[in-house]
């Protein structure tokens, strides 16, 4: 199958295309003899944007010799392009457009017909994605033409004699080789098959588009471009190549292609809008009213009238905010409002606010972070830090600054790789939930204004997630530990009692009667007499912190070693020997039974706990509502909080 795309209709699709691509064949036989201007790497008709997986390219000179495609690789007449399963490609157009192939897709670059702006593709297998720049794109095959919109998308997959057409976003009209046409909106399907003049509309019910609601006007006037840093490099809309672009403010023409390298950045300025563009990106500027469209990268948007920018799977629209956009190459393009309020409208229409990210996906699907959970397991203040002993994690928690702010933005930070249901980040009003894994996570709380801008940080706390049942038994003597004088530094954890720690000193001279041992400590120095090269500190000698030592004896002296002393968070406080899920509906009645280490404070349900000399407690208490579990509460004046869970019975 063979696609032609131009930026301006075309006409009925006839006969005259075998012959077109008989020409093409040929061209493509003779390249290798003859050479061909347009194979020239000056001016490639495709150019490999971003790649993931298996992808592999082939040349017009060595046909099916294939070799891995790289990201930046450009494509001439006669080459080739393929992915292999589970691949992903996108390839820029030099019109423009931009073509996305799906894994298991082979698709061959042909000669445009002479005087021709067109492009000659030939899909010869799997499926590609057709994304019209600003202005319209035309696609005339061998099963028909299709002309897609500005700004729209059109699926193609090709499966033996017949080419399905899937209008992912936007508007499409289609036309048989027989003349019978069509207009498709976002969601409809169309099925054509070689040699029939008839187009068939998929049984299959489709998700219609939600229509833009309103015109809003594009940005007008001059665009001009403040470039920062030495990496920058520009190709206007006629020029072949591109070329440098200095530092300072100077204007650009309407449909340029800017580059932005390593420690560079360009400021873009059109009436009220502007945008930052980051390094690392490729950027369309002022095509067809968009004040800038990135093929790849990331960048800023501020406006203080209504902007709308097309992207990939839709559009943005912001009113009076500020938005950072990521283009994310086959999967789509990432947002995150920093102020204001911002649309994402592709198949839904979704309004996001400060603090809030979404995704468009390739196929107008609308997904929204920054919304967090609808119910929690437990509640903490804004600054708050605790350990949770949770049988089963993630755990729930709501964080409340109603105090501080009425609408605020919680955020997340871990080292876990994998995203949670719920997210990492939150806005809300006086209180917002979120779920956090198994692990340590240190979270921010800011506030947001009423004009809707983002403030300062105004509180931060940690949160340490166990995956614990709380019913192993608590420490309740000193640990034991022996450290050798050999220059290292050691670390020493401790629990409830700080640990009994033996100093020795291997290979210390012998027939030596007396020893000397020197420790310093926060600034304070001691020293310890033995008749062997070791001595024993019992608990609480050396208090948590720093401490360093040596041993002196026949006139020698052992290497300068450093014990660290701390306190290990993650200890159990206490031991429950209440069952996991020992708990019933909410409301009913439920024990707290077991014991806990000396120093530690106790409440269930706000009221204190006091244990029996043994530290031993048992106390009853209620289920929660909404399936919330019961929570015992210990805190320590230098060991902070913890908190131990139990669930309903049924409850994971």
């Amino acid at each position: 199958m063979q696609i032609c795309t131009n930026r301006t209709k075309q006409g009925r699709f006839t006969s005259q295309f075998q012959l077109v691509l008989l020409v093409g064949l040929i061209w493509i036989a003779a390249l290798g003899a003859l050479g061909c201007e347009r194979c020239s790497p000056q001016n490639p008709l495709g150019r490999l944007l971003e790649k993931s997986g298996v992808v592999e390219r082939d040349t017009a000179a060595q046909l099916e010799v294939w070799s891995t495609a790289s990201k930046g690789a450009e494509f001439g007449v006669g080459d080739a392009v393929r992915t292999k399963t589970t691949a992903t490609a996108q390839v820029a157009l030099d019109d423009g457009s931009v073509l996305v192939m799906e894994g298991d897709t082979l698709i061959r670059f042909l000669e445009r017909p002479p005087g021709s702006t067109e492009h000659a593709l030939d899909l010869s297998m799997g499926s590609a994605v057709i994304e019209a720049s600003t202005q319209s794109t035309t696609v005339v095959t061998s099963f028909g033409t299709a002309q897609i919109l500005g700004g729209s998308k059109l699926r193609l997959e090709r499966k033996a004699d017949q080419l399905t057409f899937k209008v992912m976003v936007g508007t499409a009209k289609l036309e048989s080789e027989g003349g019978t046409a069509m207009s498709l909106q976002a969601g409809q399907v169309v099925v054509a098959r070689l040699g029939s003049a008839v187009l068939e509309e998929a049984s299959e019910v489709q998700e219609a588009p939600l229509p833009i609601e309103e015109e809003i006007t594009p940005p007008s006037g001059p665009i001009t471009a403040q470039v920062q840093g030495q990496n920058v490099r520009i190709r206007g809309p006629s020029d072949a190549a591109f070329s440098s672009f200095p530092p300072g403010t100077q204007a650009v023409s309407q449909g340029s292609t800017v580059e932005v390298g390593a420690r560079s950045s360009v400021t873009v300025s059109q009436g009220s809008s502007t945008a930052v563009l980051s390094s690392g990106g490729s950027y369309v500027l002022g095509a067809d009213g968009q004040l800038v469209r990135a093929t790849s990268g990331s960048f800023k948007v501020e406006s203080a009238t209504k902007l709308r920018l097309a992207v990939p799977g839709g559009f943005i629209e912001t009113t009076a905010g500020a938005a950072q956009v990521t283009a994310l190459g086959a999967q789509g393009t990432q947002v995150l409002v920093e102020r204001g309020e911002v649309q994402l409208v592709g198949k839904t229409r979704e309004t996001l606010l400060s603090g809030d990210e979404g995704t468009i996906a390739l196929d107008g699907s609308v997904k929204v972070e920054g919304r967090g959970l609808d119910h929690f397991d437990l509640e903490i203040g804004p600054g708050q830090s605790l350990v949770i002993h949770d049988p089963h994690p993630p755990t729930a928690i709501a964080f409340h600054f109603g105090k501080m702010c009425t609408q605020g933005v919680v955020r997340l930070k871990s080292k876990a790789k994998a995203s949670l249901p719920g997210g990492s980040v939150a806005r809300g009003t006086k209180w917002v939930a979120l779920p956090v894994a198994q692990g340590r996570v240190d979270y921010t709380l800011a506030c947001i204004a009423e004009s809707g801008e983002e403030q300062a940080v105004s509180a931060r706390g940690s949160v340490t997630v166990l995956a614990d049942a709380g019913n192993k038994p608590a420490p309740l003597q000193a640990p034991s530990t022996t450290v050798d004088a050999n220059g290292r530094s050691y670390t020493v954890l401790y629990q409830n009692q700080l640990p009994q720690v033996a100093l020795r000193w291997p290979g210390a001279p012998s027939g030596v009667s007396s020893f000397t041992i020197k420790r310093a400590s926060a600034g304070v120095s001691r020293s310890y007499t033995s008749s062997q090269p070791s001595y024993f500190l019992a608990s609480g000698s050396l208090p948590e912190g720093s401490h360093r030592f040596y041993f002196e004896g026949g006139g020698r002296v052992s290497r300068l070693t450093t014990v660290n002393i701390i306190f290990d968070n993650a200890t159990p406080t206490a031991s429950l020997q209440t069952p996991v899920n020992a708990g019933g509906a909410p409301g009913s009645p439920l024990r707290l039974n077991g014991s806990v280490l000396p120093g530690w404070a106790i409440s269930v349900d706000g009221r204190a706990v006091n244990p029996d000399a043994e530290g031993r407690f048992s106390v009853m208490t209620q289920m929660p509502p909404q399936g919330r579990p019961a929570l015992l509460f210990l805190s320590h004046p230098t060991r902070g909080a913890h908190v131990y869970l139990r669930r309903s019975a049924g409850a994971r």
